[in-house]
């Protein structure tokens, strides 16, 4: 049965139109939600908005810097990130990979070849079955997994990034457990040793800022100091 690649994010970074048309049409098709950007600052002002489940970076001209968007991006999100280049110089490859890319692609590269590695790495990615969880209800919140949204009081509907909806996914189902800074790391990132406490504390503040009804005083994600943060179940008293 085919992966399928709905509900997924993409970002393509290019600064070629003819380029950006093309690959953003086959993920169209395909379902993926697609944000299209020509320069690094752009991204970077709209990463914490919608956050992607794949970084496309097509190294078209040289005013694309690859391996420095590779740097700059890695430490800030948690997803692949698949670099398309006429550069077929190993040593620049291998350059690329140990910056953080996770495959590298010499152009041209086919639509069919494309698909399947845009494919085989959202399904790498896709750590928790998304399909195979169940809409949760706690705090006044109401998560849909499937579509990655949560609803607030109000019924405001809210879409999640990646990060932020594993985040809220472990917190919602285990309200009024305390989890430690390292435990939460290795949940929503899948690897300890990233154990960023910036990279966490940063998360912890976007999804505060989509929930809460006063971010600078949380109700629903509540710090304990010294020991971690928790979900209270009880925000209704």
């Amino acid at each position: 049965m085919e992966f399928p690649m709905k509900y997924f994010r993409a970002w393509i970074i290019c600064d070629d139109p003819d380029a950006c048309y093309v690959w953003s049409q086959l993920l169209k098709r395909k379902g993926i939600e697609v944000f299209l950007t020509d320069n690094l600052t752009s991204f970077k002002k709209n990463i914490h908005e919608d956050q992607p489940d794949l970084v496309i970076i097509d190294e078209t001209t040289s005013k694309t810097d690859a391996i420095k968007i590779i740097q700059d991006l890695k430490p800030e999100i948690m997803c692949p990130f698949l670099l398309l280049t006429a550069n077929n110089n190993e040593a620049y490859i291998l350059e690329a990979y140990q910056a953080g890319a996770d495959e590298c692609f010499s152009k041209p590269i086919s639509p069919a070849l494309f698909l399947s590695k845009v494919r085989a790495l959202l399904r790498h990615a896709e750590t928790i079955p998304i399909t195979a969880l169940e809409r949760v209800e706690t705090a006044g919140l109401n998560l849909d997994p499937i579509h990655r949204k949560v609803f607030i009081r109000n019924g405001k509907e809210i879409k999640l990034s990646q990060l932020e909806f594993r985040l809220l996914n472990l917190l919602m189902n285990n309200p009024g457990w305390v989890f430690n800074p390292e435990q939460i790391v290795q949940a929503v990132w899948g690897y300890s040793e990233i154990g960023d406490s910036r990279l966490l504390k940063h998360l912890i503040f976007r999804l505060r800022q989509k929930i809460e009804d006063d971010p600078k005083k949380p109700k629903i994600i509540k710090t304990e100091p010294g020991i971690g943060y928790k979900l209270d179940p009880y925000t209704d008293d």
